[in-house]
């Protein structure tokens, strides 16, 4: 094969794949998430490929608009080290210090890539750089969604007060919006928030809303993580049963649709629930007391 028919072959690998990927973000957080993330699983090596001839061939423009658009697949399947990489080849590309959407979508990856990683510091400036890249480019919708990554950094990092300030102020821009998606997001932050302070009404209260959205929307990997929230809820209300059903129900989630992460958490919380209803000798029993710790957080017996 001459040279010029095998650049040409490459050219059209990496831009078919390209479109493969933007048809795919979408779908990621709808109805159809799970057959979207098993044909991203088969195509993987593809995606890989593509990636890397871009990133050879110095096509930011590709590289950028695959890593962009599947860094949530790399996520849910829990490919954190390898999503992290090919997002910070990307941002160190020559040419890639552009201030557009397509740079924000990037940052958005690396940074949720990095706080799985527990790298806080690098988390927090991808999430502000594509706070201050959105709110330049007027993009409401995507501000919103920054917030609430910027909330999820403090609130790892135990600045409860922040976390706070950060996800209502998402939530008053998602409800101006009607962005249903994103108020569940917020919301189910907020209760997790709730929860972790030991205030379990609330928590409950905001977890149910969550998972009422979502249902509506069909969001199932969303409604799996509401579920753990109440079945966590449960659990430290002494309500075991009630936990083993909440977390059941989103581990069959989970599975279905290959969010390997989730389903070790919930899988861990079963087996908790287990252990605790195992040594009481029973699925009832008292409510788990809330114990203040001195970084103002909750601890349970």
């Amino acid at each position: 094969m001459e040279r010029g028919e095998r650049d040409l072959m490459i050219a059209r690998h990496i831009a078919n794949f390209a479109t493969l990927a933007e048809r795919a973000e979408p779908e990621l957080e709808g109805s159809e998430q799970a057959a979207w993330l098993e044909s991203l699983e088969a195509d993987h090596d593809n995606l890989r490929l593509a990636i890397h001839s871009a990133v050879a061939a110095g096509d930011s423009e590709h590289a950028f608009m695959i890593a962009a658009s599947i860094w949530r697949f790399w996520w849910v399947r829990g490919y954190f080290s390898e999503g992290r990489a090919r997002l910070h080849a990307m941002l160190a590309m020559p040419g890639a210090a552009r201030k557009d959407a397509l740079r924000a979508r990037a940052l958005v990856g690396a940074g949720r890539m990095g706080y799985e990683l527990g790298e806080f510091e690098a988390a927090r400036a991808h999430h502000e750089e594509a706070l201050e890249i959105r709110r330049a480019l007027g993009d409401r919708a995507g501000e919103a969604m920054s917030l609430v990554n910027l909330g999820i950094v403090a609130h790892g990092q135990s600045e409860h007060a922040l976390a706070r300030r950060y996800y209502e102020a998402s939530l008053a821009i998602q409800q101006e919006l009607g962005n249903r998606r994103g108020e569940a997001i917020c919301l189910n932050n907020l209760a997790r928030l709730a929860y972790e302070l030991c205030d379990l009404d609330d928590g409950a209260r905001l977890f149910s809303r969550s998972l009422e959205i979502r249902q509506t929307l069909g969001d199932k990997r969303g409604m799996a993580i509401s579920l753990n929230g109440l079945g966590s809820v449960a659990r430290h209300r002494g309500e075991l049963g009630a936990a083993r059903e909440y977390y059941g129900r989103s581990l069959a989630i989970q599975r279905e649709v290959g969010d390997r992460p989730g389903a070790a958490e919930s899988l861990l919380s079963i087996g908790v629930v287990a252990a605790r209803a195992a040594a009481r000798g029973g699925d009832r029993g008292p409510r788990f007391g809330c114990q203040p710790r001195p970084d103002g957080g909750c601890g349970r017996l």
